[in-house]
């Protein structure tokens, strides 16, 4: 067992990668626990309840829900978890909410995208290449996804929600964003807060409920993106061509990597962090720096509403800026996911 360390921070954090699983600086999960590149996910609620998911099995606050024949060994997972520990998790096999199975073997492909949402009511949003699903209905069919295409889902509270695929962007069943706006294979994330309000990116530029942000210049045809906002409206976008934070282009090209990873968050108070293949900022500060991370490598940061931040990459994991994982305990070549608060 890894021995705990002490930082400023007093939020619950878990991180996990090709060489397991750690919680509050304990190891969590073990080498055999994970794949070296395989996929990785994990979530912590903030609260001490958390959820980690690999191609070996979905464990919840440490005990194995979904074991290893329910995930095929080329597919990738999905999980999340509100503060009641209610939990959700997605592969290929399927989706489970609460230990009970809602969605099976024949609504989700082996190897094809999974995203997944559940908001503190415990209502929930699943997608998968064979469609998106609200609870028990079906919101968008089959030929609204591409099969090895991109994905992303988000439930608020008050039960709205947003599904993207690379056909478009719905809200509460209402198409956004068209074909056009989006490349059937290129990056894509959105958002949704507790007024309703949304946000989207994808190759072809940003948009914030519906006005155009970011344009097709600001994004690379190849690269990522991220995304975020909060429930103030503030917003967050990364690119392989910068981070813009409210409309003000907060990091530059130079500060990024055109193909390289990136990855930002917002707190409610304003702070936001950006992980790039360059390094990482905590509001305009460099906190990480180039040799942190890697160029062609997995990355993820998130920050607490406490201003605690957590950031991975294939270097290593870092809180508050303080290492906490080596480098020995990431692996090279697989995924990063960290969490210190809900997702």
């Amino acid at each position: 067992m890894a021995q705990s360390l002490h930082t400023s921070s007093t939020a619950s954090w878990v991180a996990g990668s090709g060489h397991g699983v750690w919680r509050d600086g304990q190891r969590a999960l073990n080498d055999s626990d994970v794949v070296d590149t395989g996929p990785i996910d994990t979530v912590s609620n903030g609260t001490g309840g958390w959820i980690a998911a690999s191609t070996k099995g979905v464990w919840v606050n440490g005990r194995k829900a979904i074991i290893d024949s329910d995930i095929p060994d080329k597919g990738s997972v999905a999980v999340d978890i509100n503060t009641a520990r209610q939990w959700i998790a997605a592969s290929g096999n399927g989706v489970w909410v609460d230990d009970r199975k809602v969605l099976y073997d024949k609504d989700a492909a082996d190897d094809g995208p999974l995203a997944v949402d559940i908001n503190e009511l415990g209502q929930w949003i699943a997608g998968t290449s064979n469609g998106v699903w609200v609870g028990d209905k079906k919101v968008l069919i089959d030929s609204d996804v591409i099969d090895n295409g991109r994905l992303d889902v988000g439930i608020n509270n008050k039960g709205d929600w947003i599904g993207a695929t690379s056909k478009g962007v719905w809200v509460n069943g209402q198409r956004v964003l068209n074909d056009s706006d989006i490349h059937d294979y290129g990056p894509l994330a959105v958002d949704i807060n507790e007024r309703g309000h949304w946000i989207a990116a994808s190759n072809t530029g940003a948009w914030l409920n519906g006005q155009r942000i970011l344009y097709d210049s600001d994004v690379f045809d190849k690269g990522r993106v991220a995304i975020d906002i909060n429930e103030s409206d503030q917003w967050i976008v990364g690119t392989g061509n910068g981070v813009w934070v409210n409309g003000r282009k907060a990091l530059h090209g130079s500060d990024a990597l055109e193909t390289g990873a990136v990855a930002v968050d917002l707190a409610e108070n304003g702070s936001w962090i950006a992980g790039t293949s360059r390094g990482v900022w905590v509001d305009g500060r460099k906190v990480l720096h180039d040799a942190d991370v890697q160029d062609t490598s997995d990355l993820d940061v998130q920050i607490g509403p406490d201003g605690s931040w957590i950031a991975g990459s294939s270097n290593g994991v870092w809180l508050d800026g303080v290492k906490v994982l080596k480098d020995s305990e990431v692996a090279d070549d697989g995924q990063v996911s960290v969490s210190i608060g809900p997702k």
